[in-house]
């Protein structure tokens, strides 16, 4: 059923479509015309919206992972967090991370600034901006581990572990215990790695 400006429409269309059919050379030139002018303008609107709807840490060239994850720690309490990091075309890490203990539900906020992506499995590195954990200090730097398990496998992340430097082999590996991530999605992508 159409409405007022539905039937409007329409009928402005019909008409434009019999003046075309009933005019020859003239009508098919302006209907050519008119065709690429409606492609061109769809083209746009189209590359504008993609634009608006994919998040900012999914774009751009460079290696990226971004997600969240809830798991159990190695004590058995439960913890959530999201983030988002890519390297910039200046070669340098930039992001967000957010984790919320959910037994006593204190947030941390971190900006992430190191990213090391191997394959599916990404080193990520960053500052504490704010914490409501007494245990955390504004300050205080971390590394962590996420793997991509993919549409077919489990994705696992690492507990946050100290460090300061997410490619340093031996903090990386005194953070490799991976756990299974129970709900959420992590992704984890590199452009100028090989399948």
């Amino acid at each position: 059923m159409l409405d007022k400006k539905g039937a409007v429409h329409l009928l402005d269309i019909t008409q434009k479509w019999e003046y075309l059919t009933n005019t020859r050379i003239g009508g098919i030139k302006m209907g050519i015309k008119m065709i690429k002018q409606t492609s061109i303008s769809i083209l746009i609107v189209a590359l504008c919206m993609s634009w608006y709807v994919v998040p900012s840490i999914a774009q751009g060239p460079g290696p990226k992972a971004y997600g969240s994850a809830t798991a159990f720690d190695n004590n058995g309490d439960l913890f959530r967090f999201h983030f988002g990091v890519r390297i910039d075309d200046d070669g340098l890490a930039r992001g967000q991370w957010t984790l919320i203990t959910e037994n006593q539900k204190l947030k941390t906020d971190a900006e992430l600034n190191c990213l090391y992506v191997n394959g599916n499995r990404a080193s990520i590195g960053g500052v504490v901006t704010h914490s409501e954990n007494p245990m955390v200090e504004v300050g205080t730097e971390f590394i962590f581990v996420v793997i991509d398990g993919g549409r077919n496998d489990i994705d696992r992340v690492s507990p946050v572990c100290l460090g300061n430097d997410c490619t340093d082999l031996d903090s990386i590996n005194s953070c490799d215990t991976l756990l299974e991530s129970h709900r959420g999605n992590v992704r984890v992508f590199n452009p100028y790695q090989l399948p």
